[in-house]
């Protein structure tokens, strides 16, 4: 048995809960490093071994060359298209080559999204607002809509602070 695990038995009949923490966590860090140091030894004796794919492949012809007269073309019509998402519109104009239309296409998506987002922002918690101002790194904007949720909660406890000495 693990010396750390004899000792933490010892300490949970003494009843020293803590060093007894301390020893189970010792056990456990001791143990992961076993595991660790196995898992590395596994890895560097079978990282370069060659594996069996049960097949030969090479040399074998598959008559597939990728020229472009093996590809039908078979681009989408108008109607098609339009029924399509925004980044697939976007990619069907670079595909052929219409590059102001592609950037039109994606400019109109983001500022989709962002009006999307603003709206979708007024439905949002507070709590979530202020995510969104932080990740943004609006850090004004985060402070003020939580001190303004904070002070609505007060509003409906009913809570009044006092300053101190009052």
């Amino acid at each position: 048995m693990n010396e750390n695990l004899k000792q933490m038995i010892d300490n949970v009949a003494n009843g020293d809960m803590a060093a007894a923490g301390d020893a189970f966590m010792a056990a456990a860090e001791a143990r992961r490093g076993e595991a660790w140091e196995q898992a590395r030894i596994d890895y560097a004796q079978n990282a370069f071994k060659e594996v069996d794919l049960g097949q030969v492949t090479s040399g074998i012809d598959t008559g597939i060359t990728g020229h472009p007269d093996e590809v039908d073309e078979q681009r989408p019509s108008a109607a098609e298209i339009r029924k399509m998402s925004a980044v697939d519109q976007a990619t069907q104009a670079h595909v052929s080559g219409d590059i102001e239309k592609r950037d039109a296409i994606l400019k109109n998506r983001a500022a989709s999204k962002k009006k999307k987002q603003v709206g979708e922002q007024s439905k949002m918690s507070a709590v979530d607002q202020a995510t969104q101002a932080h990740v943004s790194g609006d850090i004004k904007k985060r402070d003020a809509i939580l001190k303004a949720k904070a002070k609505s909660q007060r509003k409906k406890a009913n809570i009044k602070l006092h300053p101190p000495g009052k």
